[in-house]
């Protein structure tokens, strides 16, 4: 029923003339016992059928060609236009002015009825599609979005959109972009650079035919059935084209609303989407700079204190005034070495720092055992703390895939963290598991462990937490080297609660090499 209708509307006269013709064809056994003022109510029927299905206008012609078929077939003398009797004129007459009202009333409710629906499924269309913008989908999720509420519609067969790309000019979007022909990149280019001149010139011109207020670019006739392409203009300047492929009959009325409604929105989200893009970049860069003076004040004290004092006990120990028996001396020397052993380290993670940042310090992958990387970690501690370290290795020893060098300078970074935030006297656990092609090492201590509320920061740059006034000369950059340096060995660094109390830094690595996809 649905797709008759759709028939009857789209050829609203044909239908007028079939449908009168077939009434009177249907009519005209019936002449020798009916007359034309009972048949006149049938033909209302048809004229009130047509004025539902077409319009008004098919309805007024379908109300002429009843009048005529009742005057030239049912009326005396039959087979001609003439009339005999002033009763059959008068109710001639009378048939034309009622089937021309009814068909003028009926075909307008029916059209209001129809603009009505069309404008609520427009509505309805728009409103989906706004509030996806509004949660912040992506542009593909949105472009596919704008592409079904265009589906919806009767008339269009597909829909493609495209969008500038900077040097890569327009990129077709949506699910129908795989059926983008050169022709129609080339038609919707024109479109595009057509919008972009006038944009550059004068600025919009009169509303056209789309009512978009720039010009709608209609295929030509060597491209065939590729649709009108509607321009996304946003106030930044013109972002692509909206391609609308309809039937034979070409793009409605009601397509081409619904078509320029959704490019304007398209326009707002690319627009905001820009916006959102500038506003991040922006931050991220206030970000930067305040990390960057967060560490420059760190670094600088932690350069400048070490520097200071190994100075002056140097200084000291040049003073010839001075009269200092050799345990003095080497109690003095030995505190020049621990100052410029902070200086080495603090410049060291500065170096790091910046080297992976710069992705200078690319990893080179290759398998070990847990035990060797342990090892090597170990061996660079003072006696004072490899005395604390316990060890929970499972049997056989896991491996990992990752670059030596690299985990190691991790883990004694973490290391170097659970001393200084671990009483003197208390152990420090080394651990490592395997499971499901991954191996996990972990540093824990029995420390005071880490605030909730720093755990989601703990690894961030300059970042030392409610705790960090335990070491006051720190550059709170060990951690970051740390984590940096194990996302670059294709791993995950977490930080966990210990039991009874403390804290485990746990390093998820690669077992082994993947296998190229």
């Amino acid at each position: 029923m649905a797709l008759v209708s759709r028939v009857l509307r789209a050829h609203g006269y044909g239908a007028a003339v079939a449908l009168v013709t077939l009434a009177t064809v249907c009519f005209l056994p019936l002449r020798p016992w009916v007359d034309f003022a009972h048949l006149a109510w049938l033909y209302l029927i048809v004229v009130g059928l047509v004025a539902w299905s077409s319009g008004t206008r098919p309805a007024l012609l379908a109300a002429a060609l009843s009048f005529v078929a009742g005057n030239y077939f049912f009326t005396r003398p039959f087979g001609t236009l003439s009339v005999t009797q002033p009763l059959d004129l008068i109710q001639l007459v009378v048939f034309l002015v009622g089937a021309g009202v009814v068909g003028a009333l009926t075909g307008r409710v029916r059209e209001r009825e129809l603009a009505a629906v069309s404008s609520e499924r427009e509505a309805t269309a728009l409103a989906r599609l706004a509030s996806e913008m509004a949660r912040g989908r992506d542009l593909h999720s949105i472009v596919q979005s704008a592409a079904s509420c265009l589906m919806s519609l009767p008339d269009v067969e597909s829909v493609i959109v495209w969008l500038d790309d900077g040097d890569a000019g327009l990129v077709a979007w949506g699910r129908d972009a795989r059926l983008a022909s050169s022709a129609d990149r080339e038609v919707a280019r024109r479109s595009f650079d057509r919008v972009k001149a006038v944009n550059l010139t004068s600025g919009p011109p009169a509303h056209d035919r789309l009512g978009s207020g720039w010009p709608a670019v209609e295929a030509d006739a060597s491209v065939k059935n590729s649709g009108a392409f509607v321009p996304i203009v946003s106030p930044e300047g013109n972002e692509g084209v909206l391609q609308v492929i309809c039937g034979s009959a070409g793009i409605s009325a009601d397509t081409s609303s619904l078509a320029v409604s959704i490019s304007h929105l398209l326009a707002v989200f690319l627009s905001g989407m820009r916006a959102a893009d500038t506003a991040a970049r922006v931050q991220g860069a206030q970000e930067a700079a305040r990390v960057k003076s967060l560490i420059v004040s760190a670094v600088s004290h932690e350069l400048k204190t070490p520097l200071s004092a190994a100075v002056a006990a140097v200084t000291d120990l040049l003073d010839e005034g001075v009269t200092r028996d050799a345990a003095a001396e080497r109690t003095a020397l030995v505190g020049v070495v621990e100052d410029l052993e902070r200086l080495e380290s603090a410049i060291a993670d500065l170096l790091d720092l910046s080297r992976l940042q710069a992705e200078e310090w690319m990893p080179h992958p290759e398998r070990y055992e847990a035990g060797e990387i342990f090892g090597d970690v170990v061996s660079r501690l003072p006696e004072s703390v490899r005395s604390r370290l316990r060890y929970q290795v499972e049997e056989p020893t896991p491996s990992v895939f990752a670059d030596f060098a690299q985990v190691s300078r991790a883990l004694h970074a973490v290391l170097d963290n659970a001393v200084v935030y671990s009483p003197a006297d208390s152990p420090i656990l080394l651990g490592a598991s395997s499971a499901d092609d991954r191996t996990l090492l972990w540093v824990e201590d029995r420390g005071p462990g880490v605030e909730d509320d720093d755990k989601p920061f703990i690894f961030d740059q300059a970042y030392r937490g409610s705790a960090g006034a335990r070491r006051p000369g720190s550059t709170g950059l060990g951690l970051t080297i740390a984590h940096d340096l194990i996302e670059a060995n294709a791993g995950h660094m977490r930080v966990e609660d210990a039991r009874p109390n403390g804290t485990r830094l746990v390093a998820d690595l690669p077992a082994r090499e993947r296998p190229e996809a």
